[in-house]
């Protein structure tokens, strides 16, 4: 649409410079204050034409659409006020009747051979003729701004129905704008709804992998040996030393403030067994 909006502005601009023409021939004549507003609107006219050729053109930058389709009400408004206000004086000024400042209106039959009356009737029906061409271009510019902001609003996604702002993705954008890149939360899953209580449970560790699990049990006074350890596949009773792959706890010196078995390394175990004269085995419930 740029092509024929700027065709048709210049072609404005030269609608407005042949009125602005007639209506100061007119006004030469006789200073009506109709002609004197058609000279305003041509003026005013190719103002806003030229605006819209540079914003289109160099000045590409200050082309807002708002502004543009602002402008345009206010000249179909201006060229319709001015059509009806020269199209009523051309009327007064039928071939039919004289006019003179002393003597005001006349109808005379000689009216049709005064040279100056004919001129100055045939100054105003060309300037109505030209603007009315003049609104049918304001009517067509106007047009085509309103089509080129509709245009401009479909490419906007629409609010949802609750009131929030859609969130970006580079699957809603245009061809061309940016580089298409899949967004990893536009698929993403609601979290499944709970009915009732469920334990949450730690993830498998890769060491207990397969082997059963045996509920913690604190330690209680009196126990020598923390009832828990995790089932070993191999033989426990034919070992006098716990095995490397576990930890043992036991007697009151593993336990912390809190009451929580503390666990001791493998090189420990035979030094804390020595201390208590009795070596440790692990449990095996």
């Amino acid at each position: 649409m740029r092509l024929p909006t700027l065709i048709t502005h210049i072609a404005q601009v030269f609608l407005a410079l042949t009125i602005l023409g007639l209506a100061a021939y007119g006004v030469d004549y006789i200073s009506y204050n109709v002609l004197i507003y058609s000279l305003v609107v041509a003026i005013c006219s190719v103002g806003v034409s030229s605006w819209m050729i540079v914003t289109r053109t160099f000045l590409a930058k200050f082309d807002n659409i708002y502004v543009s389709l602002g402008l345009h009400a206010w000249m179909l408004i201006f060229w319709t006020v001015n059509l009806g206000l020269t199209a009523s004086l051309a009327n007064e000024w039928n071939p039919q009747c004289s006019y003179s400042p002393a003597s005001g209106k006349m109808c005379a039959s000689f009216a049709k051979r005064d040279t100056t009356f004919r001129t100055y009737f045939g100054a105003l029906v060309a300037s109505a003729v030209l603007i009315s061409l003049q609104l049918i271009l304001w009517i067509g510019t106007t047009t085509l701004v309103a089509l080129d902001l509709k245009r401009r609003r479909s490419t906007v996604s629409p609010a949802p129905s609750g009131g929030l702002t859609p969130r970006f993705s580079a699957e809603t954008a245009d061809e061309g704008d940016l580089e298409k890149q899949r967004n990893l939360f536009d698929n993403v899953s609601a979290a499944p709804i709970r009915n009732q209580a469920q334990p949450v449970l730690p993830p498998a560790s890769p060491d207990i992998d397969g082997e059963p699990i045996e509920p913690f049990r604190p330690y209680m006074p009196g126990s020598q040996h923390l009832q828990y350890a995790p089932n070993s596949r191999s033989n426990d009773s034919n070992l006098t030393s716990p095995p490397q792959s576990h930890y043992s706890w036991s007697g009151e010196d593993g336990i912390d403030d809190l009451g929580s078995p503390v666990p001791l390394p493998p090189a420990l175990n035979g030094l804390y067994a020595a201390n208590q004269g009795d070596l440790p085995t692990p449990s095996t419930c």
